[in-house]
């Protein structure tokens, strides 16, 4: 998962807040935080990984099937 990610309390950092409450204007959408999107990823039967960091506030958040090698 490419994205950016909220902190687990939903308050920060400041930058992503902003953008989420961006997107919760215009698209109804918003920003999740990675303690989100690994619950989702367990229940999907993923292992999730460590956020690692990527340019501005972005992040890559792995997964991977259990059983099956890291890379």
């Amino acid at each position: 998962m490419h994205d950016v990610f909220l902190n687990d309390a939903l308050d920060g950092p400041v930058a992503v807040a902003h953008y989420s409450a961006i997107l919760l204007t215009l698209t109804e959408g918003r920003a999740y935080s990675a303690a989100e999107y690994r619950a989702w990823m367990r229940e999907a039967g993923l292992e999730p990984g460590e956020v690692v960091p990527t340019l501005v506030h972005c992040g890559v958040l792995p997964a991977r099937k259990p059983g099956q090698p890291s890379r």
